[in-house]
C-alpha cells in the first residue's frame, strides 16, 4: 500500500523525500496537498515529493468542509478491504480500519424514444 506522510514543517519538499507533502499554514492547504499527492496532480516537486508514486488503490475527491472522500479504483465491494492507517492526532479515518461504503457498480442505462 502506498503511504504519504505529512511533513511538519517544510518549506519545500525534496526529490528524496517519497510520500512526502508539504504542510502549510493552513489546515485547508495542507489537504490539499494531500489530495494533490494522492491524484499525484499538479504540484510534484513542490507540494509533494517528485518520487511519490501514483496510488494503485485510491483516487481523493475535492476538499469539502475540512475533509474529502478517498473511493477506492476497484469497483464493487472489493474496495472495502482497502486498508486505512493513520499515524497523526490530527488525521481520523471516522474509526475505520479499511475504506467503507463502496457498493456494487450499477451500470448507466440509456432510454431512448423516438420524437416525432
Amino acid at each position: 500500500m502506498t503511504q504519504i506522510a505529512v511533513h511538519t514543517g517544510e518549506l519545500y519538499v525534496t526529490d528524496y523525500q517519497a510520500q512526502a507533502i508539504r504542510r502549510t499554514s493552513k489546515f485547508d492547504g495542507t489537504m490539499s496537498n494531500l489530495i494533490a499527492a494522492i491524484n499525484h496532480a499538479a504540484g510534484s516537486g513542490s507540494t509533494y515529493s517528485t518520487n511519490t508514486p501514483v496510488n494503485p488503490f485510491v483516487t481523493a475527491g475535492g476538499l469539502t468542509n475540512h475533509a474529502f472522500t478517498v473511493a477506492a479504483k476497484a469497483t464493487g465491494i472489493s474496495g472495502n478491504s482497502i486498508a486505512t492507517t493513520n499515524q497523526s492526532v490530527n488525521l481520523t479515518w471516522n474509526g475505520h480500519a479499511t475504506l467503507t461504503g463502496g457498493v456494487n457498480y450499477v451500470a448507466a442505462i440509456t432510454n431512448i424514444s423516438n420524437v416525432t
